[in-house]
């Protein structure tokens, strides 16, 4: 499987406030990064994107940043692979349960 970004895409993304700004569409998917004060904390991958952001400002609290990759045709195993990709590269702290990609 290719892999068809570019790993910095994701991070240099316009970022939005988590407290002001989550998405009213649930049908998104794809791959998104948090932010703290400017730094890199967490990537993960979603087929929900405005539940699984509500559920990390309820878990983190409400002084993070988002940026999001929209991946409307993407399977789940290939989510889970730009996921592992990006957490491995960038190794954010948050992330401490890496999922390893296995084919």
């Amino acid at each position: 499987m290719k892999f068809e970004y570019n790993l910095s895409d994701l991070i240099k993304r316009k970022r939005y406030s988590i407290t002001l700004s989550i998405p009213k569409s649930s049908k998104w998917r794809g791959i998104y990064a948090l932010f703290y004060q400017g730094k890199l904390v967490y990537v993960g991958q979603t087929t929900n994107f405005g539940y699984r952001l509500s559920t990390h400002r309820r878990k983190y609290g409400y002084e993070l940043e988002y940026s999001f990759y929209k991946l409307p045709g993407a399977s789940v195993k290939k989510l889970l692979l730009y996921e592992a990709i990006y957490i491995n590269y960038y190794n954010p702290p948050f992330n401490v349960d890496t999922k390893v990609y296995n084919k």
